[in-house]
């Protein structure tokens, strides 16, 4: 079966062909999975060029209990990689994202604790009384207020 190239390559177990050979109806049923099979290269050649395989061979296998199973033999054109390198490489690669994700949320941690310090020892100075007084510009001309800490 492995060693046969082309699209169209059905398999049937003997005592399948015995059964197709003395019932009419198990000879239909056999024979429309062969009618169909010519349609399968089509089929075949679309699925090879969108995954970028090459498929060497492909076909039907009916069994002893009529069971129907397809097949299919092909490489793939792409460089092949080692699958471990791969996996490790995917595996770095969310640790890298992971570890860049935490420090953004640290950052943004940080710059909150901070604003919120500000925000503490403005509050302190003010019910402590040791902000800055208010300025007073020349009598006539309003007056300006200086509230920095």
């Amino acid at each position: 079966m492995l060693g046969s190239r082309g699209y169209n390559n059905i398999v049937v177990s003997s005592s399948i062909v015995e059964k197709m050979a003395k019932d009419p109806a198990a000879a239909a049923k056999y024979e429309k999975v062969f009618a169909e099979m010519s349609g399968n290269s089509e089929r075949i050649e679309k699925f090879a060029r969108e995954n970028n395989d090459e498929i060497l061979s492909a076909g039907a296998l009916i069994d002893k209990n009529g069971k129907v199973s397809y097949w299919m033999v092909g490489r793939s054109k792409n460089i092949m990689e080692n699958p471990g390198t791969v996996y490790k490489e995917k595996v770095q690669k969310q640790i890298a994202e992971k570890r860049a994700k935490k420090k953004e949320e640290e950052a943004l941690k940080e710059k909150k604790l901070a604003k919120a310090e500000s925000v503490e020892k403005l509050m302190e100075q003010i019910k402590a009384g040791t902000s800055q007084p208010v300025k007073v510009q020349e009598e006539g001309k309003g007056a300006q207020l200086d509230l920095t800490i």
